[in-house]
């Protein structure tokens, strides 16, 4: 029952982890998304469409870079004891 524990936890750990991750860039697109309907609607001769996809990507891609920057050092002391916790719960 101890390992079932375990294995619950470092998976609800690592579940949480990857939502606190990728909530800023989520946010960050779903404000452009608000935006970009506004926007039609004030301006409804603008294609929106093709003024936010390449806006959208662009977010994104620099998002990430951003995220992959500054989130590593997280995500690596996240990660770094994954295998000596997963070999412990499975030799309990």
């Amino acid at each position: 029952m101890e390992k079932i524990n375990d294995l619950g936890h470092l998976t609800s750990q690592l579940i949480i982890s990857g939502v606190q991750l990728g909530l800023p860039l989520l946010a960050a697109l779903t404000l452009a998304d608000l935006t970009l309907g506004l926007l039609s609607r004030v301006a409804p001769q603008v294609q929106v469409y093709f003024l936010g996809l390449p806006l959208k990507v662009g977010m994104a891609l620099y998002g990430l870079g951003i995220f992959f920057l500054v989130a590593y050092p997280v995500v690596r002391n996240l990660f770094e004891p994954l295998g000596e916790r997963t070999l412990r719960i499975l030799v309990k």
